[in-house]
């Protein structure tokens, strides 16, 4: 075990106490690595720092964002001169577009870094048998089929209590303090690359107080909601994705990849011109999207055709399992680099092992990668099979797109709307054309698009970074929520930067943020991350029903699509009477935890016999795993399972044979479930043994299981009361639950009512979404029905 005296801790409230919050509210504190002793190797040098508080003085007479901000919290405080010294830490390379920053250099530097793994060549023995036996305990559950999170292997103890295995320590103004590796990984690397030294940086493990005392709580909850304009005040990011070579991958090779196909879809010339006067720079975006679609397609389809041919069997490959490592990196998952990315400059240095890149081409190359990520994924899944090798999770180049998304347009400049555009007719020819209703712009693009053209996730930004989270690592439950608050793009919550946000309990932080997200963007688009009424008390308190279970790792099989059961409403615009007198009489309304909603009652559950509508489009929730409408191919899903359960362990969609297994006997139209499937008998011997669900040379069926799997997870199949209907519903829905149609949502809802013991009326316990062909697409608004049936002002509790 380790030997607390050999260590010291930082003296927060001594040597580097922060100024009071009412005198300096956005005070920080920088560390500030030290050269190495020029006689001895990296790894044998212990790592020096020095600290300073910085209070972020106005530069040169002129205030920066960070004095802007605290000048509207406090009156300005009298402070001392500091070191402004701008630095400088990547100019936009020969060839590429110049623009102007989007924000001035500051005089610190913020670090992002990986929590990996310790690399081979600092291992010991110990920790080898360690690493070995923990390999043999995850084999042995995947084995029997437990449930397994590779996430379990990077935890930290929650007492915030080292291992042996994870100590390392660096040399604090004289002091021995302890780190854990990721930290110490990341500083040696910085320390060894002459463009990082001497610089001073910002990073969350150590210029927060971390320790568990009363003064690290206060000072984490003043310093948390202040990570937005740390970051972005910050003269740039530096990311740290550790050592060059993980799972054997050719980092060099990645890199150079990345930066070459990113001249394809090199998202910042959209914005080339944005400085200039608004006609000019409107006229400029229109082109930069033409010809950035026109780029991409043709790239995409040239990487279509070149991973087909056989030739190329070998270089494709070697390509797919490199990408693939690359991006499963443990780094990319980690929930608080959402925002660290999101708030990037597009030159931000990424260090890998020696290697140097920017976010800009890691985010061009994920953008176009995800242009055609069903290729993908399935040459990356067959390149493995052939490697012997197993794809344990997805790929996560689709998760650095949705991520790059979210930064491209919450930093996206708003350009002044004009009302003509400047066309080039041949070189020195100009005509000046008016808007068209169909071209006109805004300050995200043409007709409201914004750029990049495709969009990885689909739903507004609160709805993309809410998946993201889901999706990610976090090892504190507040930090589910508290870890997207910086997000630029959310910075029309009310809760952004809220100070006050973080030392609330954990089920008060996401009622806080339940409620701040829909009354920003007046939807209740958060109901799609519902975990179908799974929400269970959380530290003495249960989280409303209407509220998601952030926290929760379980995440139901989420619904997408363009649907509109309910009537067509105006759009809600800020300052338009129509819009805002609709918002007034119909918005979500809140009493406490109790949520008031109007909409209507339509169906109730049951097991009667319903009808059989596309049985298939139900089973994948009507869509392909991108939102798109499932396409009529997908009815391969009716031919496509075996007759018993696949044996290959490297069979990825086993699920969905449980799932239908499962539903047998549901009644459709008189039958089970189970006849309006052909199933092929299973080989038992032969080169067919080894189930699989498609041929190389034919994806579609891939693609549907891969959709169905999306959807179906916690889920299950019933059938209506009244309309004899088949839907996809929450797995906790019970005969005579409830489905509702509510105004704001854009899918059916299953609910259950409970009789309100405070007035005669009824409350309901929602469960979740549904997908119910046939009234999907306003069928009941169409048909008048709905016109008919007596709208209902909902209590959610």
């Amino acid at each position: 075990m380790v030997n607390e005296s050999e260590y010291s801790v930082v003296d927060y409230e001594g040597d580097y106490v922060l100024p009071d919050a009412k005198e300096a509210p956005l005070a920080i504190r920088l560390i500030q690595i030290q050269p190495r002793e020029p006689d001895k190797s990296p790894f044998s040098s212990t790592i020096k720092l020095k600290m300073r508080v910085d209070e972020q003085a106005p530069e040169h007479g002129r205030l920066g964002r960070l004095s802007r901000l605290a000048s509207k919290l406090t009156l300005k405080a009298k402070v001392p001169e500091k070191d402004l010294t701008i630095v400088p830490m990547n100019e936009i390379p020969e060839g590429e577009p110049k623009m102007r920053d989007r924000f001035t250099w500051g005089n610190y530097v913020a670090m992002s870094y990986s929590w990996g793994k310790k690399e081979e060549w600092e291992m010991t023995d110990k920790d080898r048998k360690e690493a070995a036996e923990k390999e043999e305990e995850a084999r042995q559950k995947r084995l029997n089929e437990l449930s397994y999170d590779s996430s379990d292997d990077e935890k930290e103890d929650t007492n915030g209590q080292y291992t042996d295995g994870e100590v390392h320590h660096v040399l604090l103004d004289g002091r021995r303090i302890r780190i854990r590796y990721n930290l110490w990984a990341a500083l040696l690397a910085f320390r060894e690359m002459k463009p990082f030294q001497s610089i001073w940086l910002w990073n969350d493990a150590l210029c927060i107080n971390q320790q568990m005392t009363d003064a690290g709580f206060k000072e984490r909850a003043r310093q948390i909601p202040l990570m937005s304009v740390i970051y972005r005040q910050a003269g740039n990011i530096i990311v740290h994705l550790a050592s060059g070579y993980f799972r054997d991958e050719d980092t060099p090779w990645v890199l150079d990849y990345l930066q070459g196909i990113g001249a394809n879809y090199r998202t910042e010339y959209y914005e080339a011109l944005d400085h200039a006067e608004p006609t000019i720079a409107q006229s400029h975006r229109q082109k930069a999207k033409s010809q950035l679609e026109r780029s991409a397609k043709e790239w995409v389809e040239v990487m279509k055709a070149d991973l087909q041919k056989s030739a190329r069997q070998g270089d494709n490959d070697y390509a797919m399992i490199s990408l693939y490592d690359f991006f499963d990196r443990p780094y990319w998952r980690r929930l608080w680099i959402i925002q660290e990315l999101a708030m990037a400059h597009h030159s931000a240095p990424i260090l890998c092992g020696d290697f140097v890149t920017q976010w800009r081409y890691i985010r061009d190359g994920a953008l176009l990668l995800s242009m055609m990520a069903d290729t993908i994924r399935d040459a990356m899944q067959r390149a493995l099979k052939r490697a012997n090798r197993t794809m344990k999770s997805e790929p996560s180049f689709e998760h650095v797109a949705a991520i790059a998304e979210l930064s491209v347009s919450g930093n996206r400049k708003s350009v002044q709307q004009t009302n003509e555009l400047l066309l080039l007719l041949k070189p020195g020819v100009m005509e000046a054309k008016n808007h068209s209703n169909s071209l006109r712009l805004t300050s995200n693009g043409i007709g409201g698009m914004r750029m990049p053209l495709m969009k990885t996730l689909p739903g507004s930004p609160i709805q993309q970074s809410l998946t993201l989270a889901a999706d990610a690592q976090c090892f504190m439950d507040k930090d589910r929520v508290l870890g997207l608050l910086a997000i630029p793009a959310l910075s029309t919550l009310p809760l952004h930067n809220d100070t006050h946000l973080a030392s609330l309990p954990t089920t008060d932080i996401y009622v806080q943020y339940a409620k701040a997200c829909i009354q920003a963007d007046h939807s209740l688009g958060i109901f799609a991350f519902l975990e179908g009424g799974m929400s269970n008390p959380h530290k003495g308190r249960r989280v409303p029903s209407w509220c998601p279970s952030f926290h929760l790792k379980s995440k139901i099989g989420r619904l997408q699509g363009d649907w509109h059961p309910h009537p067509r409403r105006p759009i809600y615009t800020r300052g338009d009477s129509e819009s805002w007198e609709f918002e007034d009489e119909f918005a979500p309304k809140f009493e406490g935890d109790i949520m008031t909603c109007p909409g209507w009652v339509i169906d109730s559950v049951d097991v009667m016999q319903g009808v059989p509508t596309r049985i298939w489009s139900t089973l994948v929730g009507g869509t392909s795993t991108h939102g798109k409408r499932a396409p009529d191919s997908f009815n391969c899903l009716l031919t496509s399972f075996p007759e018993s359960r696949p044996r290959d362990s490297d069979f990825l969609y086993k699920r969905n044979w449980d799932f239908l297994q499962a539903n047998r006997d549901l009644p459709i139209g008189g039958k089970p479930l189970s006849s309006y499937f052909t199933s092929a008998p299973t080989p038992t011997s032969g080169p067919d043994f080894r189930y699989r669900p498609a041929a190389p040379s034919d994806p579609t069926i891939t693609e549907a299981h891969r959709a169905m799997e999306a959807r179906t997870k916690f889920r299950r199949l019933m059938t209506t009361s009244n309309r004899p209907l088949m839907g996809l519903v929450p797995a906790s829905t019970q005969q005579e639950d409830v489905v509702i149609i509510l105004w704001y949502h854009s899918r059916p809802l299953i609910a259950k009512a409970v009789k309100d013991s405070d007035s005669e009326g009824y409350m309901f316990l929602l469960k979740g979404e549904a997908f119910i062909p046939g009234i999907m697409d306003g069928e009941l608004v169409d048909s008048g029905e709905l016109e008919g049936m007596e709208m209902t002002n909902f209590k959610f509790y």
